[in-house]
């Protein structure tokens, strides 16, 4: 079993589409399931010579997406798939990096047709 999405990150809210192949060479019914799943990992340093507080616990957020493959009278399948959640746009970020780039070479002598590359460039 296999499983490939899109790409690496996602906005909240928004649909992960997941391609699942499952080599069934039985008749048995194989049934695809995919969840999201997220670790939350608290990391609390404590130095030797100071007394423990609590107050500041590092947290560390990791998300995947996890396949398995629900087969009856059987082991089961499992594929981790990791995904990143973020509110950052960073598609938007990326093209708009390039088209300020674009716009600070327009103002060149000797560079023509920089409007045509801006199009190509809008996602």
């Amino acid at each position: 079993m296999d499983g490939t999405i899109e790409r690496r990150a996602y906005y909240p809210g928004e649909v992960i589409p997941v391609v699942c192949n499952v080599g069934n060479q039985s008749s048995t019914r194989v049934i695809p399931r995919v969840t999201l799943r997220q670790t939350q990992t608290y990391i609390v340093p404590i130095p030797a010579d100071v007394a423990i507080s609590g107050d500041c616990p590092i947290l560390m957020v990791t998300y995947d997406l996890h396949l398995t493959a629900d087969i009856p009278s059987a082991r089961d399948l499992h594929v981790n798939i990791p995904v990143i959640i973020t509110t950052l746009n960073i598609v938007n970020q990326v093209s708009q990096c390039l088209l300020d780039g674009l716009d600070e070479l327009e103002g060149l002598d000797g560079l023509d047709g920089l409007d045509g590359r801006r199009r190509q460039l809008i996602f």
